[in-house]
């Protein structure tokens, strides 16, 4: 990877417990002006529902299939150039993967962490109020 492209995300936090949904948008947002973003953001429908990102069929379109794997090498690279320092194993195991995988992976780790991190201070609030008199 270039010097000049690693210096044009050095914007991006490093991901860390406390900082997904920050990093999540950063992502997101750099990954915006060329459409890499596609492979890692849901596709609307035009009924509203929402589709997981699939590459397009290589024999259909051949250049649309190689726009769509260089938008997933650059996907992947933010995303294991910012995330490996909490999520090695999985930055590891999703490197020759799709950039979706990695994506909904680290998701849905921050999201059950959040969720656990929630039910926690719940917990703590409630027993100060419920055993403390």
């Amino acid at each position: 990877m270039s010097d000049e492209m690693c210096s044009s995300y050095a914007h991006i936090p490093i991901l860390v417990k406390d900082n997904y949904p920050a990093w999540a948008l950063k992502v997101k947002a750099y990954l915006a002006p060329n459409d890499h973003v596609r492979v890692i953001r849901h596709e609307v429908l035009e009924d509203g529902s929402e589709v997981d990102p699939t590459p397009p069929d290589a024999d259909d379109d051949p250049e649309a299939s190689k726009a769509w794997k260089k938008s997933e090498e650059v996907a992947l690279g933010l995303m294991i150039g910012t995330a490996t320092d909490l999520h090695f194993e999985l930055c590891h195991a999703h490197e020759r993967g799709r950039a979706w995988s990695l994506w909904c992976t680290i998701e849905e780790y921050h999201v059950l962490q959040d969720v656990s991190l929630r039910f926690d201070a719940c917990t703590t609030a409630g027993s100060k109020y419920s055993g403390g008199k």
